[in-house]
């Protein structure tokens, strides 16, 4: 995903293609999810009742996705 912007965010949940928004891969460029730049999209996520997975691990960062329930997730690393 290279445009990162809360509108395109917004525009690729509401898409019905995302169930989750993971993983979110923010702590590798050294962001917090508390930090305030996070809040735009964590409530866009919260707003369409997407649930957000914090990929918490120091491997590598991979497109989730979840097989067995039929479920493609949204992969982000911040951009800033």
């Amino acid at each position: 995903m290279s445009d990162k912007t809360p509108e395109k965010v917004r525009e690729l949940l509401s898409s019905g293609k995302y169930k989750v928004f993971a993983e979110v891969a923010i702590q590798y460029n050294g962001v917090s999810p508390s930090d305030p730049r996070f809040d735009p999209y964590a409530q866009i996520a919260e707003e369409l009742d997407i649930p957000i997975g914090i990929h918490v691990g120091t491997g590598p960062q991979v497109p989730p996705t979840y097989p067995v329930l039929g479920i493609t997730g949204l992969s982000f690393i911040a951009p800033w």
